[in-house]
């Protein structure tokens, strides 16, 4: 783990298993907003995919997480150029899809627009299945649980979040992370052209 972007994207250019658009100094950036919880545990599996699908597609990625349930604080300190004060991304995807101050229990809405007010760029906010199996998902007339509707699309959404998208869930199984069974590259074609549509609008 990095505690400064710029040392972390300095060694992100001299990876020796980067590709060749990895190493574009003008390949796009995606922050990644992650649940600290999966990635200490090691129920990180999605998280994974979904990098090394960014990456295999050309675009750098800053994931960051924070030690509580506000992201506003991670988003400033690891995405904004601390001296230009301009974003170090083309757009952020949250993994998480929760609120991005508060999580599911307690949401700061204009605390989290200020921040992605600040950091002006496409805010995307993917979900993972929480109260339902994939299968259960997959099976249902209804879609996603009316809970999860609520906590997961809607207050997202009240923070600026777009194209609320279910990005993964879990084998019924096992219980292990498992990367939603509709196209996955569908899911990471919304990510790279929001960033680089934004990046030619700016």
């Amino acid at each position: 783990m990095y505690d400064d972007v710029k040392e972390y994207l300095n060694w992100y250019d001299t990876r020796k298993d980067a590709n060749d658009r990895l190493k574009d100094p003008n390949a796009p950036i995606i922050g990644l907003v992650l649940q600290r919880s999966h990635i200490v545990t090691g129920d990180d599996g999605h998280y994974v995919a979904v990098i090394m699908e960014l990456e295999a597609r050309g675009a750098k990625v800053i994931p960051i997480f924070a030690g509580g349930l506000d992201f506003s604080g991670p988003t400033q300190r690891y995405l904004v150029d601390p001296v230009t004060g301009k974003p170090m991304v083309n757009a952020v995807v949250s993994l998480t899809g929760f609120a991005l101050v508060g999580g599911p229990a307690r949401q700061d809405h204009p605390r989290a627009i200020a921040a992605l007010q600040k950091l002006d760029v496409p805010y995307i906010v993917a979900l993972p299945l929480v109260f339902q199996t994939t299968e259960e998902w997959l099976n249902s007339t209804l879609g996603l649980h009316p809970i999860q509707v609520a906590l997961q699309v809607a207050l997202p959404e009240l923070d600026g979040g777009m194209e609320p998208i279910v990005f993964a869930g879990r084998d019924p199984r096992t219980g292990k992370p498992l990367i939603a069974p509709i196209p996955f590259n569908f899911i990471i074609s919304i990510f790279i052209p929001l960033a680089l549509l934004h990046d030619d609008l700016s």
